[in-house]
């Protein structure tokens, strides 16, 4: 299912909130801040266009380090991507994860 979405899959979800589980029994909740494409859009109709996630964690003290994690949401459903700190910000942590 992750290799068929789409940025569009996930624009429609700006602004709501994602569970990232990082570990059987906890979890945090992110918030989506931003889709972008990345690059030019493929000429090959059957590859999608490249893109990135961006999210946003509220929890500032700690911090997850770049791996596989299992993310939710209740319309899209539970997928295991790739997330990186990015950073920090005035209010929490910011992760990304890029589709190609």
């Amino acid at each position: 299912m992750l290799e068929q979405l789409t940025h569009t899959d996930f624009e429609t979800h700006l602004d709501s909130s994602f569970v990232i589980h990082y570990s059987t029994t906890d979890s945090f909740t992110a918030r989506l801040l931003s889709v972008q494409t990345l690059g030019r859009q493929p000429e090959d109709p059957g590859k999608r266009w490249p893109y990135s996630l961006l999210f946003h964690v509220s929890e500032k003290e700690q911090y997850l380090v770049q791996q596989i994690y299992r993310v939710s949401h209740p319309l899209i459903g539970s997928l295991d991507i790739f997330l990186v700190p990015v950073g920090p910000d005035e209010t929490g942590m910011r992760y990304e994860s890029i589709f190609t």
